[in-house]
């Protein structure tokens, strides 16, 4: 035998194993959490700087009566009727890593209002300083509406109007990931890009070390209408991806804030959520 016919059943033998390698892996009936967050595309573009990270606070007892009917429109898509009661959280601009907040920026704050249903939405697929690449599918059930609002520790120091900026009219809704809590990965920080992250905001007397994040909402503009005032979605592809954080920290403590409904003291309870502003592509 030559050496040549010696080495065709090898190369056939090769060329048999590649074709297996490339069939699809055989369905055996299980799922894995479709998370992505540590998944990178090298270089992409940075993220534009027009909103802040912000830190999520739950609230105890925060509702406003009587409810508020309002409807809402994702760009490009259909409106939808809601009616907004419950803020079970308050978004505070945040310092990351020792980044400073814009002092423009500074007195912006979100209500977090208690949605009940939004239109179906693709997965989110986006890149943040935290990920160079992260896919989350969404559910369109119990969505968060994001709402621009002032704080004060007392109800004499809330100003009787919200800024006229343009950041005071956009607002955002953010869905929910759609894997259960129980299921989804927690992301060790050191597996972040940053491989640290430290937040400090208006209610913290230190910084706040995290040592690990979980997928939460992402949330995308929203153009909104209530009785007579409609506000535009700002024009921008930037949206926040809401991380749960661990640890968490007590603050315990009532403030004041007005958005567009109205004024309210909201009972503070613990932080439980980073808003890292993202590109979804």
């Amino acid at each position: 035998m030559t050496k040549a016919c010696a080495v065709l059943p090898m190369l056939l033998s090769l060329s048999i194993a590649c074709a297996k390698s490339s069939e699809p892996a055989p369905d055996t009936g299980t799922t894995t959490t479709p998370i992505t967050a540590t998944t990178r595309t090298p270089n992409p573009p940075p993220v534009p700087d027009v909103i802040e990270h912000f830190k999520f606070w739950s609230v105890d007892h925060g509702t406003i009566a009587p409810p508020r009917a309002i409807d809402l429109r994702l760009p490009g898509g259909p409106s939808w009727p809601e009616t907004v009661a419950e803020i079970p959280y308050l978004a505070n601009p945040v310092q990351k890593n020792g980044k400073e907040i814009r002092d423009a920026r500074k007195s912006l704050h979100y209500d977090a209002y208690q949605l009940h249903e939004a239109p179906a939405h693709a997965d989110a697929h986006f890149y943040n300083q935290l990920t160079d690449n992260a896919t989350w599918p969404l559910s369109r059930a119990a969505p968060l509406l994001l709402v621009p609002a002032i704080k004060s520790h007392s109800e004499s120091g809330v100003a009787d109007h919200l800024p006229s900026t343009p950041a005071y009219r956009h607002h955002y809704v953010c869905y929910v990931h759609a894997v259960p809590p129980e299921e989804r990965e927690w992301i060790p920080v050191q597996d972040t890009k940053p491989r640290q992250v430290s937040l400090l905001d208006q209610f913290d007397t230190s910084a706040e070390q995290i040592s690990r994040l979980q997928p939460a909402y992402f949330c995308f503009p929203v153009e909104k209408r209530y009785r007579t005032n409609p506000s535009e979605a700002p024009s921008h592809e930037v949206g926040l991806a809401l991380y749960r954080i661990d640890p968490q920290r007590t603050y315990n403590q009532p403030v004041w804030t007005r958005d567009q409904f109205d004024k309210r003291e909201l009972r503070i309870g613990q932080s439980v959520m980073l808003g890292v502003p993202s590109v979804w592509k």
